[in-house]
């Protein structure tokens, strides 16, 4: 949502979800030049990779399967 008032200035912008603080959600926002979202898109996934996928998490600690603390 944070990255539209970015893209509207014609910068490319992306948020990759790293990890829980508190139980929500908290990423991180890049913003890169004019006319390079592959640099974003290359940046985002490289942290993905590092950081792994919350999706999971989000869901174990949203049914109770365990606490959001790792």
């Amino acid at each position: 949502m944070y990255s539209y008032g970015i893209n509207y200035l014609g910068l490319p912008a992306g948020v990759v979800p790293v990890s829980l603080v508190e139980d929500l959600p908290a990423g991180v926002q890049l913003v890169g030049r004019r006319y390079r979202e592959d640099t974003i898109l290359d940046a985002m996934a490289a942290i993905e990779q590092r950081a792994g996928s919350l999706v999971e998490r989000l869901w174990e600690v949203t049914i109770g399967l365990r606490p959001a603390n790792r």
